[in-house]
């Protein structure tokens, strides 16, 4: 009995040590330990989006009015499309001193694919604004607040060139023969439309007597000046041959140009105004009235 419960105890004595330990199993087995078990854990982060492609950028102004410049771009993000949030999508079109240009962009419904996301923007360009290559930049974020840019594109804005001119009229009242430096009830003005920078030249015609056909105003007896109180000096407002374009220059003897940009945006912004003087009535001449509807209407062209 009592070799039973000593056999008993050291068995239990024996299951009770560490023999996890590899000094005891190799006592126990005679063996050494060569391996050995462990658990790993890793945790991924957020994967930053990012922004493959942006499709070609392009517009042509149109006189007077704005375009929607339509484009899209593709975002990728690794956690999947659906990691992106739309109401972040951006864009903006930027030039040196110009106005900058910024929109929200929308998700293109059914063009999801996978890690890949389409948007579509629409920035308005307007008829002033600079001709040439404006920076692109479009940017879209994820459900972890990080942002994917892309600034590697260029829109190329086309140009324009165009303007307005009024009145389609000009008239002079109470002249007679011999009469001198009479202006015109009418001043012109020429509203730039487009957007780059152009000069103005004139090409006039005679005015013929409509009852007696042989008297004549020459053309040269006027004078045209962007200027008002200038306009009957004969040292500085141009005289025009008929018959042929001539460039029109200011008090400065630089030629008239007309810059361009927003004509709603201030009194002579991208207008220039053109004033009218009959120097010289001649003495020849009878009552009647002269016009240029025998040789042709004046011509204001821009260059």
């Amino acid at each position: 009995m009592k070799k039973s419960v000593i056999a008993l105890m050291c068995l239990a004595l024996l299951f009770a040590l560490p023999f996890a330990s590899a000094g005891f199993w190799q006592w126990l087995t005679g063996q050494d330990v060569l391996t050995g078990t462990q658990d790993i854990n890793i945790t991924l982060g957020n994967t930053v989006p990012t922004i493959p492609l942006v499709f070609n950028v392009s517009a042509d102004p149109v006189a007077e009015i704005s375009v929607n410049v339509v484009f899209k771009f593709t975002a990728q993000d690794h956690d999947n499309a659906t990691d992106l949030v739309d109401a972040t999508a951006f864009a903006k079109f930027t030039k040196t001193d110009e106005t900058e240009r910024n929109v929200t962009c929308n998700k293109v419904n059914g063009e999801d694919s996978g890690e890949n996301r389409n948007y579509t923007c629409t920035v308005k360009m307007w008829y002033w604004d600079a001709e040439g290559p404006w920076d692109v930049s479009v940017s879209v974020g994820d459900l972890s607040g990080e942002n994917a840019t892309n600034t590697t594109t260029k829109m190329t804005y086309g140009r324009t060139k165009s303007f307005k001119l009024a009145p389609s009229l000009l008239t002079w009242t109470g002249l007679k023969p011999s009469d001198v430096n009479k202006t015109a009830n009418e001043y012109s003005t020429l509203n730039n439309t487009g957007n780059i920078v152009v000069n103005v030249s004139i090409n006039t015609t005679n005015l013929v007597g409509l009852i007696d056909s042989g008297k004549v105003i020459n053309t040269v007896n006027f004078g045209i000046i962007n200027s008002s109180g200038d306009e009957c000096d004969v040292n500085l407002a141009v005289s025009p041959t008929a018959g042929s374009y001539e460039p029109l220059t200011d008090v400065n003897e630089e030629n008239v140009a007309i810059q361009r940009g927003n004509l709603s945006s201030g009194a002579m912004v991208a207008k220039q105004k053109l004033y009218y003087c009959l120097i010289e009535v001649g003495a020849a001449l009878t009552k009647q009235t002269y016009s240029t509807s025998v040789n042709g209407a004046w011509t204001v062209k821009i260059v």
